[in-house]
């Protein structure tokens, strides 16, 4: 049996950030609290502390092109393991062999959006790279996060991508 690309202990905390939003609870938040009154500003109402939870909508990519093919089974245990964490509502998969069409992106208000794919990096392909670029732009004009997951080593990600997506490397 093939280790997967990461155990869900460390993938875990990155997808609820990245498929999450953080609010505020009921519990006041001590520390905050105690530097705020210890500030000379004037306190209008106490620090809550925080949590983060699962986004109501979210929208995953998964890239199934044939980069991508010897890691199928960790991305289809990935999706498993993320219904069973955050459930199925709201929560949408697209599998997909290019980048989507920028101009063809509809996702709901609000959704963070993941993508479990290599953008195009790991067989060098630079138009499936500016594509997949294009796409995370248009993420983001219109209001989404944009995070990708991806089994491609740092060293071959652009700078460029790496400014317009939240990159996280996906590899033992």
């Amino acid at each position: 049996r093939v280790p997967p690309l990461q155990p869900w202990s460390r993938l875990g905390p990155y997808l609820r950030q990245v498929l999450g939003e953080v609010i505020d609870g009921q519990q006041v938040d001590l520390r905050r609290a105690v530097n705020l009154l210890t500030s000379t500003r004037p306190v209008q109402r106490l620090p809550r502390r925080r949590w983060n939870i699962w986004a109501a909508r979210a929208t995953v990519f998964a890239d199934c092109g044939p980069a991508m093919t010897p890691f199928r089974s960790d991305v289809e245990a990935l999706l498993a393991r993320l219904r069973r964490e955050r459930g199925h509502a709201g929560l949408r998969v697209e599998w997909c062999h290019d980048a989507p069409e920028a101009t063809e992106v509809t996702l709901p208000r609000g959704a963070a959006v993941l993508v479990l794919g290599d953008l195009g990096r790991l067989a060098g392909n630079e138009a499936t790279s500016r594509a997949w670029l294009e796409f995370g732009r248009a993420v983001r004009q219109r209001g989404h996060s944009a995070a990708a997951l991806s089994p491609c080593p740092r060293n071959r990600w652009s700078s460029e991508q790496a400014g317009v997506w939240h990159l996280a490397e996906w590899d033992r």
